[in-house]
């Protein structure tokens, strides 16, 4: 497999002081990649930097062999906050990224259509976001991202607002997708069992300032049933985890 994205971010700065230093890892086209760590650790400036979104850095970014600064096609990306706009039908949310980028509504309603469709979500095509359930719209906003053609999917801790049951069943759900579609994905949580579930590999932030302290190799098959959380492999996995944290 090629790269589709190579990072190497020497330092970040924020007021004075070093939050990011030595963040070196690459992204392999159909790979699904979860960074981990505590909750202000520099999890969300890593996804900034990624995206384009914060030039203050020291290193590079390569998407497609392209530094970021000169990346000029979208990017595909699903903050924590699922950004559904209320006054919108689920039809009018999932195609208005394309119409920004300058896709007719026309092609972006057929595009809509099809991913409705595909992901069993279509009989929600004229409803609101206040009249469904979160976690139907959380699937809605996954397919939203999911239609941007892009080298690289960012997901920034996307289900923390789930109830348990609700966030196990969108997990599987996504399992699912990035299989079929083998989309190259950077995953953020600070969700143990998430990362474990999800990854190829997980890479671990930790330290003052953050770096990967380490990089697991996750050896389950792509595709994953909720059974394998009670493995004793995925148990060990999740010793090591809490280990290198100090938990």
């Amino acid at each position: 497999m090629q790269s589709a994205v190579s990072i190497s971010i020497k330092s970040k700065k924020f007021n004075g002081f070093n939050v990011l230093e030595n963040i070196n890892f690459d992204i392999l086209d159909g790979q699904f990649i979860s960074l981990l760590g505590k909750s202000g650790i520099g999890k969300s400036t890593i996804m900034r930097i990624i995206n384009g979104l914060d030039t203050d850095f020291e290193g590079k970014v390569l998407i497609d062999n392209v530094p970021i600064q000169k990346y000029d096609m979208p990017f595909a990306y699903m903050p924590q906050n699922d950004s559904l706009l209320p006054w919108y039908s689920v039809i009018k949310n999932i195609t208005l990224p394309l119409e920004v980028q300058g896709v007719s509504f026309t092609q972006a309603k057929e595009k809509a259509f099809f991913f409705l469709h595909e992901f069993g979500l279509y009989e929600f095509k004229d409803f609101y976001p206040k009249q469904l359930s979160g976690g139907i719209n959380k699937r809605i906003s996954l397919l939203r991202t999911f239609m941007i053609e892009s080298s690289l999917i960012c997901f920034d801790e996307p289900f923390g607002s789930l109830d348990s049951i609700t966030r196990m069943n969108i997990q599987k759900w996504l399992i699912d997708i990035c299989n079929k579609y083998n989309r190259c994905v950077l995953f953020i949580t600070h969700d143990i069992e998430e990362a474990l579930y999800l990854s190829d590999k997980v890479k671990i932030l930790a330290n003052t300032p953050a770096t990967v302290v380490k990089s697991i190799d996750i050896e389950f098959q792509r595709d994953r049933t909720r059974d394998l959380t009670l493995t004793p492999l995925f148990i060990e996995y999740k010793k090591e985890i809490l280990n290198i944290l100090g938990l």
